[in-house]
């Protein structure tokens, strides 16, 4: 039995039997306990048949660039036209359109199912079918929430650096330039010890450019976090990349190949997990 298998099986049994049932022990002893160690407590069966017009809303609508571009040019205007009303503005002015057509309710649920051929999220479990990550509640944020997290992380550079800045204006200027989140959690974790760092940001030299720090520490931010997931189910991983724009998942998964010690990984899971509860607090 493939872990996919074992985890629908999981809801299954959590749906008909309340989370057990004798059918298990018909199963060689292995996938039987594979089946039991899944953390899911997803009941609702229903989530598996969920068609796409249920599905895209919390796709991010750069992901629709892509696929748009492989539909039939005739049918574009109408496809966008059937996307959620958060997609389909964006859309449009990518696409420099000014009027698009009336549709149908029917008409559009169509058009998505068709639409969704082409989406690279086919074929991934549902979220509640995947059982609980160390960061699961990275998908409980909104996409503000889950930037202002990235952001945050990066934080941590700054953190590490500080000390090096001997010229008070120069200091002042700095931590003025970070948001008003990453201020505040500027002031948490200031005497904390980094725990990882690939290279010096070289703040101490920094030249004023707000831009450019901003754009740094968010980069940091993104390898922070790609890190931190690097023991986490693929299909949880496809979920949070489609929150996200998908420069942003580019990004994360560059990152996320690159080999980390097991130590690191813990570390930065724990940095993300007090920047989700800062954000979520604030």
């Amino acid at each position: 039995m493939n872990t996919k298998s074992s985890m629908v099986m999981r809801v299954l049994i959590n749906h008909f039997h309340g989370g057990n049932h004798p059918t298990l022990s018909s199963l060689p002893e292995n996938e039987a306990d594979e089946v039991q160690r899944l953390d899911i407590d997803a009941s609702d069966v229903s989530i598996a048949t969920r068609q796409p017009w249920q599905i895209v809303e919390k796709i991010h609508y750069s992901w629709f660039l892509e696929p748009l571009k492989k539909v039939p040019e005739s049918l574009v205007p109408y496809v966008i036209a059937s996307l959620p009303d958060n997609h389909r503005d964006k859309m449009a002015r990518e696409f420099g359109m000014i009027e698009l057509p009336e549709l149908s309710t029917p008409m559009k649920h169509l058009l998505m199912d068709r639409m969704y051929e082409y989406m690279p999220i086919r074929g991934h479990l549902p979220l509640a079918f995947i059982p609980k990550q160390p960061l699961s509640d990275l998908l409980s944020l909104t996409k503000p929430q889950l930037l202002d997290v990235i952001d945050c992380l990066g934080v941590f550079d700054v953190a590490g650096e500080l000390k090096q800045i001997v010229d008070r204006k120069q200091l002042m200027k700095l931590v003025d330039s970070l948001s008003k989140a990453q201020q505040g959690f500027l002031k948490i974790v200031i005497h904390d010890r980094d725990r990882w760092s690939p290279s010096k940001l070289g703040l101490d030299q920094w030249g004023g450019d707000v831009k450019r720090l901003r754009r740094a520490l968010h980069v940091r931010g993104l390898m922070r976090l790609s890190k931190a997931l690097k023991e986490h189910h693929p299909d949880f991983i496809a979920h949070l990349y489609r929150r996200l724009d998908t420069g942003r998942a580019k990004q994360i998964e560059k990152y996320h190949t690159e080999e980390e010690l097991d130590q690191v990984v813990h570390n930065l899971t724990a940095e993300v997990k007090r920047a989700i509860g800062y954000i979520t607090s604030v």
